[in-house]
Parts: structure tokens; sequence; C-alpha cells
């Protein structure tokens, strides 16, 4: 017997496996396990994204409502697993808060281009698989915290 997934359920499966694992960040900000094991969520997270949108497009379950699923869901996945940083000790609150609403304004942004039929001409750094996103952070190894840049990717 086969499932009867649609690629809207597949979205919402994406959003829900992060969603979870920003709730772990944010109940064990000092673990270790829920950092060890984001790159995991990131790449099924992002099989999830690639294949609802194959499902969408072979399937003809592309719709208008299915892009703003879509596009709602990534913004709310990105803030639900990169919030959950602010709470680490060491780590400058202000200053991930800040990424993460610069993040969400630069994603709505390229959404509404698409959506009033306009090429996307900016595409938000979050956005460009290729390219990875640079995160501020504190080395607590050193004599003295400073800050340096990590790069971790979108997805």
């Amino acid at each position: 017997m086969r499932a009867k997934l649609s690629a809207n359920d597949v979205t919402l499966g994406a959003l829900l496996l992060s969603a979870a694992h920003g709730a772990w960040l944010a109940l064990m900000p000092g673990s270790a396990w829920p950092l060890l094991l984001l790159p995991v969520t990131l790449f099924v997270r992002m099989a999830m994204n690639a294949i609802d949108g194959m499902m969408a497009k072979e399937h003809g379950q592309a719709s208008a409502a299915g892009a703003v699923l879509n596009a709602l869901s990534d913004v709310i996945a990105d803030a639900a697993l990169s919030l959950p940083f602010a709470l680490i000790p060491g780590v400058n609150a202000p200053l991930v808060v800040l990424v993460v609403v610069a993040g969400v304004i630069g994603e709505m942004a390229g959404a509404r281009a698409i959506g009033q039929s306009a090429t996307q001409l900016c595409r938000s750094v979050r956005q460009e698989r290729s390219r990875p996103c640079l995160w501020p952070t504190r080395d607590p190894t050193g004599p003295r915290a400073f800050t340096r840049i990590v790069p971790l990717s979108r997805e």
C-alpha cells in the first residue's frame, strides 16, 4: 500500500522537524548533543525541501498556496533553528535576533518579488545554498572570549 503524501505534507514535515530540533536546542542550550546533531537535521530538511519541490512539479501539485506555504515554512523553520542560539551561554543574543530578523526580511522580500511575477534580483545569503551563512559566535576556549565567524549552511 502506498502512502498518499502530498508535496505540502512533506513541506509541513520539514517544518515540524526543524521546530522539534529548535525546541531541543532551546531546552538544552548548554548541551553539545543538539548542536552535534544539527547537521543531520539540516541535511534531512534540505532533502525534504528538494523532495517537496519535485513532488509538486512531477505530480501536478504545484499551486500558489503551496508556494506560499513553502516560503513561509522555510522562514519559520530557519527562525526555529536559529533563535535558540541566542540562549547558548557566551553568544551575543541581540546579534542572533538581529541576524534572524534580517534573514526574515530578506526571505519575505524575495517571496514578495516572486509573488508579483517579478524577477528575484537580490537573493538573500540565507537563500543561496551554494554560499554559507556567516554566524558570529564567541570562542570559549581562548583566554578572552572573542568573536569569530563560523560558516553555517542554510538547510
